[in-house]
């Protein structure tokens, strides 16, 4: 049985060229994240394959990169501006270690793991000075995979695990993976304090409509709705917070009453937890 878990990863170069390998015999996975310690690592890419396992850490980085093995660092020059970066070879051991201590947990402590760094950009110009042999050991653009695979393949003879193992491991990896939740205001560097509150009119698309009688008024163009408040709540769990309180509703909705509040969300088939004041209520996963 042959998993391919392929994340959303549009800059991800290398996929176009792992599509070559054949399924019954290689296992793909990308974007997996696990918990270490107090945080958690990323794995970009991971093929599995019953005699050797490849950790692919990817760069999609352009302009023209040196290595500087000395401080573990690499230099990005592009348009007469330099950056310093991580050196990717030391963050993929890192992420080796990581990987081989949760692989050991499973019971999985015989497959070779092998690094692997890849810069999906063919115009990005790598520079290795005095080290370069031994940088070019580790570090290959997306265009060359197919190659360093069938390479790895030639030194890796003797089958490491069976079948059975392989699918234990693969089940884990997916079992275990815990996916980074999304922020949008984060992201968006937008403050909580500037989202606008109020239920918004579905006419005129202003803020601020009024319960009156079981129904939402619009004070601007008496537009009147029984379930404006439905995307005015998807809207706090998706960008405000995870979960909803009777009172955080109020607040949110400008609401005057709890029990209106309650029977808001009651009606609106959220997931809840707690109970009375207590109570929270979020989105249902599917």
């Amino acid at each position: 049985m042959s998993i391919r878990w392929a994340g959303y990863r549009g800059e991800l170069q290398s996929d176009y060229y792992l599509q070559e390998l054949p399924e019954k015999d290689y296992y793909i996975f990308h974007d997996l994240r696990y918990p270490s310690g107090q945080s958690h690592f990323q794995i970009d890419s991971l093929i599995l394959t019953r005699y050797f396992a490849l950790h692919l850490e990817v760069k999609n980085i352009s302009g023209s990169i040196s290595f500087n093995e000395d401080f573990s660092q690499i230099i990005q020059r592009k348009n007469d501006v330099e950056k310093g970066y991580q050196d990717p070879i030391s963050q993929a051991a890192i992420h080796q270690r990581k990987l081989q201590k949760l692989m050991a947990s499973w019971g999985i402590s015989k497959l070779p793991l092998v690094n692997l760094v890849v810069f999906g950009k063919p115009s990005t110009i790598l520079q290795a000075g005095t080290k370069r042999a031994q940088i070019s050991r580790k570090v290959c653009f997306a265009f060359e995979l197919l190659e360093r695979i069938e390479s790895l393949r030639k030194v890796y003879l003797d089958e490491k695990i069976g079948l059975k193992e392989i699918e234990k491991l693969c089940n884990n990896l997916i079992k275990y993976h815990t996916p980074k939740s999304f922020d949008p205001l984060q992201f968006y560097t937008i403050s909580p304090a500037d989202v606008i509150t109020g239920v918004q009119c579905p006419a005129c698309s202003s803020f601020g409509m009024l319960r009156k009688h079981g129904s939402w008024i619009c004070p601007k163009c008496n537009c009147k709705s029984k379930d404006a408040h439905v995307q005015a709540i998807l809207d706090y769990l998706l960008l405000v917070d995870s979960t909803i309180s009777n009172r955080k509703c109020c607040e949110f909705l400008h609401l005057s009453s709890p029990f209106i509040a309650n029977y808001l969300l009651s009606t609106m088939n959220l997931s809840h937890s707690g109970s009375n004041k207590g109570r929270l209520y979020f989105l249902t996963e599917s």
